[in-house]
């Protein structure tokens, strides 16, 4: 494969993609489990795109090429990323490792499966590997790319959707996961990043090592422990609002911007409660799903500019179409007196700050407005676009906490006025990964 380069046109900063030109580009993955194979790729199409392909795109595009038979696709959760047209008719799948073998049933087995990424976040990675093998013929071979502890950080150049890795995987451990299948460890380099390539010929069949004793690498110990220690680390640890959003397929979990075991420490005293919950962005309608299941008693409502969204109603579900850049459609949304509102749509700057504006003060005492995504405050170069008002939506919620903080009125322009009157009427703030939680008082 030395000069069919996957990756030749990809932006420099993203270190990922030259993790997989040396991957496809020198031969570490053989020919020979190329040419007449029928072959499984497997991993997260959540890193930019290339030549408008998605990496998983990209590469199943290459090894068809190459002369492979057939290549499916299983997008970690991510597989929205592809039109919802292609999924499961021209070889493109998606979930999580949790129902890998019930969605990839009728397909496997496989002659080569070649796994990008995903083991970092699966949180029994014993259970995912004995999976990956059971969908493997007795005499095919399985790539597996993982990353190791000197990626836990990362840098600049490392692309944000790794941050919130469970797992990193040194030699010996990876080693010692697969001994059973004699497999070839090699480490791939961009010069920056090393990872880990496991290679395994000799498949076996043996679930022997979901009995392994074995301490794993945890980006969030900063150390070895064992698979069943991973649920007891951290401050959040609830679940239940996370398997929903799994199931679902939201980006909103820990495959994507892992919002959800933090939402659900501000949330889970609404379970049994009648109120409406307004969401601002609709896309596939997943988290919207997820909400009316979490929220047996409440009334869902999703807000889009696309009409197509209204698809996605259902029982405890209504959909909105709005534009959420005009004022008087974001007043019309108040009469839905909402108890919870989660922007989660366009996020330009002006949406965001004007939903929060507008919206804020039809919550009751103790209601929670949540912004997501407010990445594209914080960096602006890595998301171009969004920056349409002179005032960034992060810098907005800053001096609104400032205010909460200090119980002093903001004195900076613009919007001071209303800054402060947002500010006096918070109870607590709360910045997480990505978004901010405001409780009305």
């Amino acid at each position: 494969m030395g000069k069919n380069g996957v990756f030749t046109t990809a932006n420099a900063l993203f270190a990922y993609y030259s993790i997989m030109n040396a991957l496809f580009s020198n031969e570490a993955v053989k020919n020979e489990d190329i040419i007449g194979k029928r072959i499984l790729l497997i991993g997260e199409n959540t890193v930019g795109r290339v030549d408008g392909k998605t990496v998983c795109e990209k590469a199943r595009e290459v090894l068809l090429k190459l002369g492979a038979v057939e290549c499916v696709v299983f997008g970690l959760l991510n597989g929205f990323h592809i039109s919802d047209s292609r999924l499961n008719t021209e070889g493109y799948f998606y979930g999580d490792f949790s129902n890998i073998l019930e969605v990839m049933e009728k397909q496997a087995p496989f002659d080569t499966v070649i796994l990008m990424e995903g083991l970092e976040r699966v949180e029994s990675f014993r259970r995912a590997a004995a999976d990956i093998k059971k969908m493997t013929v007795n005499e095919g071979t399985i790539y597996l790319l993982l990353r190791t502890p000197s990626d836990v950080t990362g840098g600049p150049a490392a692309a944000i959707y790794w941050y919130e890795d469970i797992w990193r995987y040194e030699y010996d451990t990876a080693m010692e996961l697969f001994k059973e299948d004699e497999p070839n460890i090699q480490t791939v380099s961009n010069g920056n990043l090393s990872w880990l390539l496991v290679t395994m010929k000799n498949i076996s069949a043996s679930e022997n090592l979901l009995d392994h004793n074995l301490h794993m690498y945890s980006c969030r110990a900063g150390r070895r422990i064992k698979e069943e220690e991973y649920p007891k680390l951290g401050y959040f640890k609830d679940r239940e609002l996370e398997k929903l959003g799994r199931r679902e397929v939201t980006d909103k979990c820990y495959y994507g911007h892992n919002y959800l075991d933090k939402y659900e420490h501000f949330l889970k005293g609404f379970r049994n409660r009648e109120f409406t919950l307004l969401e601002l962005g609709v896309f596939d309608g997943a988290s919207e799903r997820m909400w009316r299941d979490y929220f047996p008693k409440a009334q869902v409502i999703g807000v889009d500019i696309d009409p197509r969204c209204k698809e996605y109603e259902g029982e405890r579900i209504g959909i909105d179409i709005a534009d959420l850049g005009k004022i008087e459609e974001l007043k019309r949304l108040r009469e839905y007196r909402p108890t919870i509102i989660i922007d989660d749509a366009s996020h330009l700057w002006s949406h965001q700050i004007n939903a929060l504006l507008v919206l804020f003060d039809v919550l009751p005492s103790g209601g929670i407005y949540i912004i997501e995504d407010m990445e594209t405050s914080a960096n602006t170069e890595q998301y171009p676009g969004f920056n349409d008002c002179e005032l960034n939506a992060y810098t907005f919620c800053e001096r609104i906490i400032r205010v909460v903080m200090s119980k002093t009125p903001c004195k900076e322009e613009p919007l001071a006025e209303a800054i402060t009157r947002i500010g006096m009427d918070i109870e607590m703030a709360s910045v997480i990964k990505g978004s901010c939680i405001f409780v009305k008082r």
